[in-house]
């Protein structure tokens, strides 16, 4: 699992809030661990995108997109990529406003 951790003002330190499970790809039905990890705002919401590179049999995972919830304190599943052995991901926004997600 990869932990997630909230910064505490008060305590002027971090405290672990969740994690982001490591879900089976539906794929494989295989458990899939995160390459790396990107997190970014968009409209006032917190995202987190996760890179996967392999299940440990193959490179051909989803990756996936989680969204906090607040009420819940955790991230969400949110949306699911087709990706081939997904080491990284960077958000780019167009002089038009236009969003783009890049993984490679």
């Amino acid at each position: 699992e990869s932990a997630v951790y909230e910064w505490v003002p008060s305590a002027g330190a971090f405290n672990r809030t969740g994690v982001l499970a490591n879900e089976r790809d539906p794929g494989s039905g295989n458990r899939r661990y995160a390459s790396r990890v990107t997190t970014f705002v968009l409209g006032g919401r917190a995202y987190c995108f996760a890179s996967y590179f392999s299940d440990r049999s193959t490179t051909s995972v989803s990756s996936v997109l989680y969204q906090w919830l607040p009420s819940a304190s955790s991230f969400r599943h949110h949306q699911s990529f087709p990706t081939n052995g997904a080491a990284d991901a960077s958000l780019a926004t167009a002089s038009t406003g236009e969003i783009f997600l890049s993984v490679a």
